[in-house]
């Protein structure tokens, strides 16, 4: 699935009883910045503990990618796919079969790029606009790791996710 890779990196936490909560909090918040409904299913995908998994890598992403440089991305990248990966099989099927993810992806226009090509996007993206990297990342990870409002990490999260895609938002 071509979206994996920024599902992965940019909201890994779609996979916890208090976590599942926290999870989709912040799903909600990427959802209503796109001003779209939902999601009602994603966070169906997977079990507590694949969500508690999810919940605590994206915290520890979190902050790794506040105080790395832009040396650090590519292997940033690869530890989310690697994190990804070693969840269940059945957990990533249900995650990449879900309706609200696949219409998310469609939306954001993520099918017109190969997993290198949002790689590289991603990487060339964060080297030339890494301030604003920097205050979205740091902004998503106070809010995720102080267990503050991560309907607001999820915002933030999207757009970074918007910028990296569209460069529409300067």
């Amino acid at each position: 699935m071509k979206s994996e890779i920024i599902l992965t990196l940019l909201f890994v936490s779609a996979l916890a009883t208090v976590e599942r909560d926290a999870n989709q909090e912040a799903l909600e918040g990427v959802w209503s910045y796109f001003n779209k409904k939902g999601p009602f299913t994603v966070s169906k995908c997977g079990s507590d503990q694949d969500h508690k998994d999810a919940f605590l890598f994206t915290g520890y992403f979190l902050r790794k990618a506040d105080i790395g440089s832009t040396s650090e991305i590519n292997p940033l990248i690869a530890e989310a796919e690697q994190f990804y990966y070693s969840l269940p099989l059945e957990t990533r099927n249900c995650f990449e079969s879900n309706e609200e993810a696949i219409e998310l992806g469609k939306f954001l226009g993520l099918e017109q790029y190969t997993q290198d090509e949002l790689k590289d996007k991603v990487s060339s993206w964060v080297g030339s606009h890494f301030f604003i990297y920097k205050r979205l990342i740091k902004a998503a990870g106070n809010d995720w790791n102080n267990w503050k409002d991560y309907k607001l990490t999820g915002k933030d999260l999207a757009e970074l996710l918007q910028r990296i895609l569209t460069d529409s938002i300067e």
